[in-house]
């Protein structure tokens, strides 16, 4: 909400960056200078919110490595989501920091297209169904169920083998067929 206001001026690159704040400010004036930071602190935040978006789809991705080593997926990735949102505002303002630093403030403002720094052309949207994180998965099942592995290697552990047998049985008919003449 305050990004988006237009009174009063933004603090944080006053606070930041006071002297690159000053000579900007002694060029370009406030109401340029507000807006160039309302500017910059958008673009940081969408930057760093799909950074975060990367990363969740990074953490979702590997759910089910984490089900196999015995640990809870659900808890694990809200535990990993909160530890990540709760770096992102300070992440936002540094960068915004670092690129008002980088850019050129003129009387006119910033040129946005020169310096590389034009908004998104599209905003990322994240989807999280219970499918994705609980889905269906036999061996996550397995292996929060030590009875149930167990069963499942005392049943087909022979049914492996005695396929396995009728394999070789198979090659070799073929091969004693195949050197007949």
């Amino acid at each position: 909400r305050e990004i988006l206001r237009a009174e009063p001026p933004l603090a944080l690159l006053a606070e930041r960056s006071p002297t690159r704040y000053a000579r900007a400010r002694t060029v370009a004036g406030d109401d340029i200078l507000r807006r160039v930071e309302q500017r910059v602190t958008l673009l940081a935040l969408d930057r760093q919110w799909s950074r975060h978006l990367a990363r969740m789809r990074w953490n979702r991705d590997r759910l089910p490595l984490i089900g196999l080593v015995g640990r809870n997926p659900l808890a694990e990735f809200f535990r990993e989501a909160g530890d990540e949102f709760d770096g992102l505002a300070s992440r936002v303002e540094d960068q915004a920091v670092r690129t008002f630093e980088q850019i050129e403030v003129t009387a006119d403002g910033v040129d946005w297209e020169q310096d590389g720094l034009l908004g998104p052309s599209s905003t990322w949207t994240y989807l999280v169904n219970d499918e994705q994180l609980l889905g269906n998965n036999v061996l996550r099942d397995l292996s929060h169920r030590p009875g149930a592995a167990a069963w499942a290697v005392v049943t087909l552990g022979p049914l492996l083998f005695l396929w396995g047998l009728r394999e070789r049985w198979m090659r070799r008919r073929k091969r004693a067929a195949r050197d007949t003449p």
